[in-house]
């Protein structure tokens, strides 16, 4: 089995540490394994599935919005099919 994104987001740390708790249980109750070199823990903003995500709300990666407004002109498939995935997110 393969999860590649997974957000915990809590009101409190106490409250963050509990949920972890519980997330770390299940992962091992289903033999999922975390990859530490891409987890982030007790971040206050973190890039999401395309977005950033604070305590703040979510908001759109500018970043990602930079490369669709500068994006060169489609000429090949791949190009374009790579395009397609952009500005779906």
């Amino acid at each position: 089995m393969f999860v590649d994104d997974l957000n915990v987001h809590s009101e409190s740390w106490e409250e963050h540490l509990q949920h972890l708790d519980v997330v770390f249980l299940k992962l091992r109750e289903v033999n999922l394994k975390l990859n530490l070199s891409k987890c982030y823990f007790a971040t206050k903003s973190i890039t999401f599935m395309g977005h950033v995500v604070s305590n703040e709300g979510t908001k759109p990666n500018l970043n990602k919005i930079d490369v669709v407004l500068h994006f060169s002109k489609l000429k090949m498939v791949t190009n374009i099919k790579y395009f397609l995935g952009l500005i779906g997110y």
